[in-house]
Order: structure tokens, then C-alpha cells, then sequence
């Protein structure tokens, strides 16, 4: 698997930042995995807990024995080159990083910015973010945002009109089409 792929049909996702609150940006993207329907291992990542939503939860991406495709990444500015780190380590091909605090604030996230970049390129992983909303690609089970709803599935018409009836939330939102044209798309999105 490639690390676009693992945008859009992950195997395994990891969401770092859940918690026993089901409304932090970390639980909800940990619940909207669930109920999107998706049909691979999900692993929840939290130091101060050893279960969340009736799923194991692991302290750091590193203790989960699996091989992760995405990792989701909701946790404070400060702690985000530790987790991205991490995340190299364990071979994660391709990070979604919903935290914020990075460009958009000025010089100085702009520069943690970089070196967040700096890290993923270090171990070949692509980035979508920082400060995103996610993504959902309704056909494969995926809702890795904290969008209040997903999509049903339909063709690509369907789903584009569903995507223009959100214009008040700002989100990709993927019909299945060709890696072709995904990559495409993609290259000036991604890092």
C-alpha cells in the first residue's frame, strides 16, 4: 500500500488524542470511525487509559503490535513532534494532523510546521494537515473527521452534491476514483 492509499482505504487507523470524552475532536473522530462502518482495526492512543469505546487503547503509536496505515493525530501543538516522531518509528505510512497551532499562528508555527514536515519526509510518510478537518471516503467505511455526519454512499454525482449541501463545513469528502487521478489531485494537497 502506498502512502496516498492510505488516505483512502486504510487497513488499520490509529486516532492519538481520544479520550473519555466523547466530545473532544479525538473521541469524535474515534466514533465517527465506527460509525462510518469501518471494517479494519482501529486503535485508540492514550497514555492515561487502557480502554476507550470498548477498543484497547495504547499508550503511544509505538506499543500497538500492528502495522498502521494512518494515523489520525488530535492532540495539543506541543506534543505533535513527539507523536510524528513516533509515528516514523512504527512505519505509519501517512498521518492526518487535525491539531492546530502550526502557520496559521505566525513565524512560530510556522517553523514547528516545518519540522513536522522535516520528520515525515525523514521516514517517507505523506502528511494531510496541519490544522484539517480530515476525510471521508464514504464506500470505504472512512469518516476521519469530526464532520457531524457522514455521507451516504452514492456515485460520484451523489456524493458531490452531498459535499456542496455541507459548504458550511469545509471537507474532503472522496467518491472511489482512479489512483490516477487521486495522486493527481493530491500532490499539491499533501507534504
Amino acid at each position: 500500500m502506498t502512502e496516498i492509499e492510505a488516505f483512502f482505504n486504510p487497513k488499520s487507523v490509529a486516532v492519538v488524542g481520544v479520550s473519555e470524552d466523547p466530545g473532544k475532536l479525538g473521541s469524535i473522530i474515534f466514533n465517527n470511525m465506527l460509525d462510518a462502518g469501518f471494517k479494519g482495526n482501529l486503535y485508540p492512543v492514550n497514555p492515561k487509559h487502557t480502554e476507550l469505546y470498548w477498543h484497547k487503547c495504547y499508550p503511544t503509536l509505538s506499543d500497538i503490535e500492528d502495522l498502521v496505515d494512518l494515523a489520525v493525530i488530535v492532540v495539543p501543538t506541543k506534543v505533535v513532534l513527539q507523536v510524528v516522531t513516533d509515528a516514523g518509528r512504527k512505519g505509519v505510512k501517512s498521518l492526518i494532523i487535525v491539531s492546530a497551532g502550526f502557520k496559521e499562528i505566525g513565524e512560530e508555527g510556522a517553523k514547528l510546521e516545518c519540522e513536522v514536515v522535516a520528520i515525515a519526509k525523514k521516514f517517507g510518510m505523506r502528511i494531510m494537515g496541519p490544522n484539517c478537518l480530515g476525510i471521508i471516503v464514504p464506500k470505504r467505511g472512512v469518516n476521519a473527521s469530526f464532520a457531524a455526519s457522514t455521507p451516504t454512499v452514492g456515485n460520484q454525482g451523489h456524493t458531490a452534491r452531498q459535499f456542496w449541501t455541507w459548504h458550511y463545513q469545509p471537507i474532503w469528502v472522496f467518491p472511489i476514483l482512479s489512483p490516477l487521478v487521486i495522486k493527481r489531485m493530491l500532490m499539491k494537497l499533501i507534504y
